[in-house]
């Protein structure tokens, strides 16, 4: 049996940088770099996702891969 693999994947042209991600989550695990890109610090993420469920143009989804 393999074990699943949860991540975030971010379509960067359905995202119209509304920021409902950044706002949805409580560990501040993402935000904005100096380019406008969104930046996702792993480390601080709780897997959640609210920040999916927060996106308002499906830009983030959430992936799950068996390995």
């Amino acid at each position: 049996m393999g074990r699943a693999v949860v991540f975030l994947r971010w379509d960067a042209k359905r995202c119209r940088h509304c920021f409902g991600c950044i706002a949805a989550c409580p560990q501040n695990a993402l935000g904005v770099d100096e380019t406008g890109n969104l930046q996702y610090e792993m480390h601080r993420c709780i897997r959640c996702f609210r920040c999916a469920s927060g996106c308002l143009y499906g830009a983030l989804s959430v992936v799950r891969e068996e390995t």
